[in-house]
């Protein structure tokens, strides 16, 4: 699992779902969730979690996707297994791991020390660690 420190930034609700913007360190993540933590409000110091199966690796994208957490990072660390490959990514906002299959490690050709986009949708990140 992995975790970030952040604050939050800004909360929208809307009937029963909350947008919540949180910055790390300078990147800006963008969540969704139907409950938002006890205590959580703007400035709330809040530690973000999310899968490393929820990251989506890219190279380079030249279109518009329907992501909105976009972090910039750079491949430290690779561990290539049959079926998955785990990717250790580091970005401004810390360091991240991914998993990902071996296949998909084939087709995008990753190497370390390659700056890569980790990928992660909004309602992919949950809020822990209220202060």
């Amino acid at each position: 699992m992995n975790s970030l420190k952040g604050k939050v930034d800004k909360i929208q609700k809307h009937d029963y779902i909350n947008q919540i913007r949180v910055d790390a360190n300078g990147i800006y993540f963008n969540i969704i969730t139907l409950q938002l933590p006890e205590g959580t409000n703007e400035g709330s110091e809040v530690t973000l979690i999310f899968k490393e199966a929820e990251i989506i690796i890219t190279k380079d994208f030249g279109c518009f996707i329907g992501v909105e957490n976009i972090i910039p990072s750079k491949v430290t660390n690779l561990k290539i297994g049959e079926v998955f490959c785990e990717v250790t990514l580091h970005s401004q906002c810390g360091d991240i791991k991914a998993i990902i299959t071996t296949n998909s490690f084939r087709k995008i050709k990753i190497y370390i020390g390659e700056r890569v986009y980790a990928l992660i949708k909004a309602n992919e990140i949950g809020l822990g660690g209220v202060e």
